[in-house]
């Protein structure tokens, strides 16, 4: 597959236009990894950009990060839950194969959890703000914030 379908509400799905998933994957790489991004297109299989397109490319990734902003921190906390519970099924797994010890999996508690992190809250935020990009959602005025101490 090398395009996306994309119906919009209006359209009754009459008209559906295609976005090429290169496109989406550049989007992805931009707005979890902006400045980086032209060291990993590779994983993708993506042509590289030259200076002036990596410019632009990062403008519009800011912008669309910048228009899904006010749900970041519901992201954020989405992401460390999934974490924890990711986390917690791997620890289930763990604890039953021979020779892995208490303290083998105590040690790898905090660097599953910021892998786990890292990885979800990527996936969170390249899909926002792709669906805001593409108008697939709407944003009102919601606001979140998350005090500290609560996770």
């Amino acid at each position: 597959m090398t395009n996306w379908p994309i119906g919009h509400e209006d359209d009754d799905f009459e008209q559906i236009s295609k976005i090429p998933i290169s496109t989406l994957f550049r989007w992805f790489l931009y707005d979890i990894s902006s400045d980086d991004a032209p060291l990993y297109s590779h994983i993708f299989d993506l042509t590289p950009v030259s200076e002036e397109g990596n410019l632009k490319e990062q403008a519009d990734s800011n912008a669309r990060v910048e228009s899904i902003e006010q749900i970041i921190p519901l992201l954020t906390f989405y992401a460390t839950a999934t974490a924890e519970f990711a986390f917690n099924l791997h620890k289930l797994k763990m604890t039953k194969l021979e020779g892995i010890t208490d303290d083998m999996i105590n040690a790898s508690e905090e660097p599953f959890k910021d892998f786990y992190y890292h990885m979800i809250f990527a996936g969170l935020l390249g899909s926002f703000s792709a669906m805001k990009e593409l108008d697939i959602i709407k944003l009102n005025s919601t606001h979140t914030s998350i005090e500290e101490g609560e996770l």
